[in-house]
């Protein structure tokens, strides 16, 4: 944890001394610590009045010639800068930015080793500091009591995954192959070429430059094969490191949740993610899907045709107008829903929402949670993030009755 929060130096003249400016030299740490010393014998001296005079001359003299040095040396460097970067033929542009940002002033990116503690007072015991900046990002996503545990509901979620997994083997079971497809190496390599060599490593310190070798790419699909075939995901992989970044600049430095958390995850884990907005068909995994983790929805005691209609819809691959369109070749605005009058596209979030084919639908599923002030103030992205989230059984039990009753209208 101390490696984690970077510190604010206290002891001044050893901050004086660290050479922070990129056109420092040699030549310049001489004088300055020749213009030093003199200054020293000048303060400290106790003679005669000549002899202090004669002392202070040599001082200024010493001054005078540093701050023409570091002048000239400052000079010759922004000018060599500056003929750099007109000279510079370049097609990346994150070499002309790294040059461009070398020529602005440093950031200031300590953070104070204190805290302001839940009763005002400031804490400055590193100890203590460490210890609340932990707690504070550990709840932040986590809940303070955890004690509290459904054991019924878990032993029922044991029961139905065995269910699942016989059913499974059964020889008449017929996958989604869509889902199932495997990992080809083009998908593996067209992320992880177009990937940026110079992102920050996450906890393995692996650089992403190491992955752009055929060996290396080969070794990841396997990987990732493995991983889709058998459920589990590394334990690393749910390790990152936490980049504290200040939201306000005006807030309290003291504050730990006045930090944004920027996490650096591992790069496979990122890669992953890469994969994953890439896809053009998971329009709507990616409002809700940020973390590489398991879904908490196969945890829950759902039918077989509520899963696989819940896992089409959040996938993008139930056969909606947006869908199924695309196999006629009509373009997106023109794959409008043919079951209300609204004349927009029939995407998932108007399946789920909007269309009036299935308010009565709606209304019987959800309910008063429709009616609630909270839900009426969000947006519709806001809405399908809160009802997948937070009311799984209830979407799944909407999608298999709303998609029904649409299925029935087209074939009837």
């Amino acid at each position: 944890m101390n490696e984690k929060i970077p510190k604010t130096g206290y002891d001044r003249a050893n901050k004086r001394l660290k050479n922070r400016k990129p056109y420092w030299n040699d030549n310049l740490t001489n004088l300055w610590n020749d213009m030093r010393h003199k200054e020293k014998d000048f303060v400290q001296c106790d003679g005669n009045r000549n002899v202090k005079s004669a002392l202070r001359r040599e001082y200024s003299q010493a001054r005078d010639v540093f701050d023409k040095n570091l002048r000239r040396t400052e000079r010759t460097y922004k000018k060599a800068m500056a003929v750099d970067i007109e000279t510079m033929v370049t097609t990346n542009p994150n070499e002309f930015w790294e040059k461009i940002r070398k020529l602005g002033p440093r950031n200031v990116k300590d953070i104070p080793m204190e805290v302001v503690d839940e009763s005002g007072e400031v804490v400055t015991n590193e100890k203590d500091v460490l210890n609340k900046w932990r707690i504070d990002f550990e709840n932040l996503y986590n809940g303070k009591n955890n004690t509290e545990f459904e054991n019924d509901h878990y032993n029922q979620s044991k029961v139905h995954k065995q269910l699942l997994e016989s059913e499974m083997e059964d020889p008449l079971f017929m996958p989604n192959e869509d889902l199932n497809s495997n990992i080809t190496i083009d998908e593996i390599t067209n992320i992880v070429m177009h990937a940026k060599s110079k992102s920050a490593s996450g906890p393995d310190q692996i650089p992403y430059g190491v992955l752009k070798y055929p060996t290396i790419i080969q070794t990841l699909q396997q990987l990732f094969q493995l991983i889709f075939d058998t459920s589990i995901i590394p334990t690393i992989w749910r390790k990152a490191i936490i980049c504290p970044v200040l939201k306000d600049p005006s807030s309290d430095l003291r504050v730990p949740m006045n930090y944004r958390e920027m996490n650096i995850q591992h790069l496979y884990s990122n890669i992953w993610n890469d994969n994953i907005q890439q896809v053009p068909k998971l329009r709507t995994y990616i409002t809700f899907k940020s973390a590489f983790n398991q879904e908490q929805y196969v945890k829950i005691n759902l039918t077989k045709v509520e899963r696989s209609h819940l896992a089409q819809f959040r996938c993008g691959i139930l056969p909606l107008r947006i869908e199924t369109g695309r196999y006629i070749g009509e373009r997106l605005e023109e794959r409008l829903c043919k079951f209300c009058t609204a004349d927009v596209t029939e995407t998932e979030t108007h399946f789920l929402l909007d269309c009036t084919f299935y308010s009565d639908i709606r209304e019987h599923v959800f309910g008063e949670l429709l009616l609630t002030t909270s839900f009426i103030s969000m947006d519709n992205n806001e809405k399908l993030i809160f009802l997948i989230i937070s009311h799984t059984r209830k979407l799944a039990k909407y999608i298999v009755q709303a998609y029904f009753k649409r299925r029935n209208s087209v074939y009837k």
